[in-house]
């Protein structure tokens, strides 16, 4: 942070801090800058590495602040969602497939069944 940022966010003259708590200034600001950098200018996750944190990780900055859109449409087997990331702004679907199907209930009476029955 620059002096002049200092003064517009601290409402105090630069030169009323501390030389020891302007050199902690200037290592905070170096070690932010660096995190910043390092977080938006890293490789996207793979498609894998996704999957293995279960879709609750921006592929893009691998932050876990995402959301995702209520709706989730589905067509023959397939489904998607769109999700975006609320750290970096990226957006992305996500892409669900049929697996199988569970808690299947049966009635006992055949005059429910709507095919029919005797």
């Amino acid at each position: 942070m620059t002096p002049k940022e200092w003064e517009s966010v601290m409402g105090v003259p630069y030169s009323h801090i501390s030389p020891e708590q302007q050199e902690k200034n200037r290592q905070f600001s170096e070690g932010l800058n660096r995190g910043l950098q390092e977080l938006f200018t890293k490789e996207p996750l793979t498609e894998q590495e996704y999957i293995d944190k279960l879709g609750y990780t921006c592929p893009s900055c691998s932050s876990c602040s995402v959301d995702s859109e209520a709706i989730i449409e589905a067509d023959y087997g397939i489904a998607w969602q769109n999700i975006f990331c609320n750290i970096c702004h990226a957006q992305w679907q996500d892409n669900y497939n049929l697996v199988g199907y569970s808690n299947l209930e049966i009635p006992d009476n055949d005059s429910s069944n709507p095919m029919g029955g005797e």
